[in-house]
């Protein structure tokens, strides 16, 4: 079917091949504003001349306002395009069938990712054309209907970007403004956006097919994003990503076709286990957009999920940190990745944002996106049916930072028997060994058979861990941030992989994957290697326990299922980890730094107690209420009193463990109280804002060692001692 004429769309030139319909409108807010101008807002000004600055703009571009119930558009599909190098693809176009304003309608440019194509984003493309504005989607290289290769998101994928905005600006003059122009893109479509907007109004590079500039670039919206190439898919210049590796090489890529010379490189890097061929494949500063951030100008709104597969949220934050000064930016860390539940609440708050940061900085409207706090983050829900509900709602926090300013790293010891404590080893410990066996029938060839699946790599490599972790807990720990293992190893073997992931132990042994993270070396290390694990929020319950495994491969494990990140190391090794008071190794966690930590083990008392030791309130001199410690399950009707100190120590004392290290402070007696007749039923409180107050050694930021002591007659040391309690002193 013809495209026809109608009101309000004036083509210069309309392919014959494309189809035309009149489109449903979504519900929309009013809106009406004009472009916005980077350069009065590279330094945020005050909110008088941002009013005078959205009146300018409405008075040089003012858009036709869109009724609450909508604008009605038309949906123009088919539509060839033919780019510099030969090839065509087939684009979508979407505008309001009122009359655009004398500028024409600001333009979004929706990039559908990696296995997609242009339909993928057509239900955002239809609520921004009721919105009032002209959207566009199309099938990018080496997909559906685009005739070319994909070369991994190069310089080729980059022009077909820049040719199908000049393509729009010369087909469509008056229909849609090429001057205000916003990329919203998903996983590859978000890599393409960041990429563009990191080179806008520089020279295009050196190529067979055409001269240039790139445009200016006003908005980006990016989610599901890795911004690091070598991060993500070749990190410490050894590892091999199973998700690129298998879409390059195996038949989960059959539906994209890549260009031939990238597969032959990357089969190449396989066969002939050359890791640095691969890195400079997945590193290439043509297609690798990290260094091209500190660059960028447009307002970025990006948003990504703490479990996503594909990308970590590393690289994303660690780009992102880079974004110069002026440059308006929000983020959003939760749910809605590869691989993650899109819980219903999340992605609405996502949408309702990508919507008004369009409409801020395409439009001026001053609808204050950009105010406040700029990274909002959403906790994960620690039960799998909830956290694979979509209907689940997320509990979200707001912060300047990430992570989280009042964030400290809790710092967890690996011990002999397993064990994760604050207390660190004062003498020797035995090493423990993680070894990994490869028979001389599995090699590079036999890797690529298995496409990467870790059921058919598991069939002939073992997958081995060796675990710690931290006694029940009796006070919730959340962390928000960046955990990090520091290993203190020996290598034994030309190749290794140290993988590392976290887990959430319950009461009834059921275990939930948290989040992990691998390094891989080469040789024969000796000494400190940290692994950095995914950041996350989570938070352990009372009665969980923290665990950290070591295994010899990285295994993605939330309740989705497993999947293999990297691929294993086709050598055999064996990995010493050394943890005595000479070699310390410890797991390091961002927790609030109002997070008490219940550590070590109580005495069982003579009538079957093991008191457990929690707090209420804040460790602050001017808390309110104040900040109480306390120890349930104790005898009832005993003295005891409280010892504290500034630093962990172990040492048996009367039957129990004295956590504290000397010197030691003690509070005055207290009586348990309790009901006589009924064993356990006591309980020991302190308030311990009088000693925040007076202690002079108890200073902001210091943190502070708690247990009980109560007597204990009928016992043999005649005295108990409760497990133990660590928090940190506050303002």
């Amino acid at each position: 079917m013809g495209a026809r004429r109608e009101a309000g769309f004036q083509p210069r030139d309309v392919p014959r091949q494309g189809r035309i319909r009149h489109g449903v409108p979504a519900e929309s807010p009013r809106v009406r504003g004009g472009p916005y101008n980077r350069d009065v807002l590279a330094s945020p000004p005050p909110m008088p001349a941002l009013v005078a600055l959205a009146l300018a703009c409405a008075l040089q571009c003012p858009d036709p306002p869109a009724p609450a119930s909508g604008l009605s558009y038309h949906e123009v599909f088919d539509l060839p395009v033919t780019f510099s190098d030969g090839e065509v693809t087939t684009a979508t176009l979407r505008f309001p069938r009122d009359p655009a304003g004398p500028c024409g309608w600001p333009t979004i440019v929706f990039i559908h990712g990696l296995f997609g194509d242009q339909s993928g984003p057509a239900p955002q493309a239809r609520t921004f054309a009721a919105a009032g504005y002209a959207t566009v989607a199309f099938d990018v290289r080496g997909h559906e209907t685009h005739s070319g290769r994909h070369t991994l998101w190069g310089l080729r994928e980059r022009l077909d970007l820049v040719e199908i905005l000049e393509w729009l600006g010369a087909s469509y003059p008056g229909v849609v403004d090429t001057s205000r122009v916003g990329l919203s893109g998903t996983s590859q479509g978000a890599i393409l956006s960041l990429s563009l907007a990191g080179r806008e109004n520089t020279p295009i590079e050196a190529n067979p097919w055409r001269s240039g500039s790139y445009p200016d670039i006003d908005a980006i919206v990016i989610t599901n994003l890795t911004a690091d190439f070598f991060e993500a898919f070749s990190p410490q210049s050894a590892g091999l990503h199973c998700n690129l590796a298998s879409s390059l090489l195996g038949t989960t890529g059959a539906s994209v076709r890549f260009d031939l010379g990238i597969v032959a490189d990357a089969m190449r890097s396989v066969l002939d286990r050359d890791p640095a061929l691969w890195a400079a494949l997945v590193s290439d500063p043509t297609r690798n957009p990290r260094s091209f951030v500190p660059q960028v100008t447009a307002p970025v709104l990006a948003m990504g999920a703490w479990d996503d597969y594909w990308f970590p949220l590393r690289s994303m934050l660690d780009a992102l940190e880079t974004l110069p000064a002026g440059v308006p930016r929000k983020l959003y860390l939760g749910t809605g990745g590869h691989s993650t539940p899109n819980a219903a609440g999340e992605i609405s708050l996502r949408e309702s944002w990508r919507r008004q940061w369009f409409d801020r900085f395409l439009k001026g409207e001053l609808n204050g996106v950009e105010a406040g706090p700029r990274v909002t983050y959403a906790q994960t829900p620690p039960d799998p049916a909830q956290y694979l509900s979509n209907q689940t709602p997320w509990l979200r926090r707001e912060t300047e930072t990430w992570p989280p300013a009042d964030s400290r790293d809790m710092r967890l010891y690996l011990r002999q028997g397993a064990e994760l404590t604050p207390v660190p080893p004062a003498g020797d410990e035995p090493d423990e060994l993680l070894s990994q066996d490869v028979g001389s029938s599995f090699g590079p060839a036999e890797l690529l058979a298995t496409e990467f699946r870790l059921s058919s790599i598991e069939a002939e490599i073992e997958r081995r861990e060796i675990a710690w972790r931290t006694p029940a807990l009796t006070a919730p720990v959340r962390i928000a941030g960046e955990p990090a293992a520091r290993l203190d190893l020996l290598a034994l073997g030309a190749e290794w992989q140290a993988a590392v992931s976290l887990w959430d132990i319950a009461p009834t042994g059921e275990e939930r994957y948290v989040t992990s993270g691998v390094h891989f070396g080469h040789g024969v290390p000796v000494g400190p290697t940290t692994v950095r694990l995914g950041a996350h929020c989570y938070e352990f319950a009372v009665g969980h326990r923290i665990e950290l495994r070591l295994s010899n491969m990285l295994v993605h494990e939330p309740p989705p299922g497993a999947l293999l990140r990297y691929a294993p190391t086709l050598e055999s090794f064996t990995l010493t980890v050394r943890h005595d008071a000479a070699a310390l190794s410890w797991l390091s966690l961002p927790v609030p730094e109002s997070n008490p930590l219940s550590y070590g083990t109580a005495q069982l008392s003579s009538a079957g107690c093991a008191a457990r030791m929690s707090s209420t309130g804040l460790a602050s001199p001017s808390a309110n209420p104040p900040f109480v410690l306390r120890a349930d399950t104790v005898i009832p009707d005993r003295d005891g009193l409280l010892i504290y100190g500034l630093a962990p120590k172990q040492a048996p004392l009367n039957g129990g463990t004295l956590w504290i290290a000397p010197p030691l402070r003690r509070s005055g007696l207290i009586d348990s109280g309790g009901f006589p007749a009924t064993p356990c039923s006591g309980l020991l409180l302190h308030d311990f804002t009088a000693r925040l107050q007076s202690d002079p050694a108890l200073t902001p930021g210091r943190p502070v060692y708690a247990q009980f002591w109560y007597r204990d007659p009928q016992s043999p040391g005649l005295t108990n001692l409760t497990n133990a309690l660590q928090f940190t002193v506050l303002p």
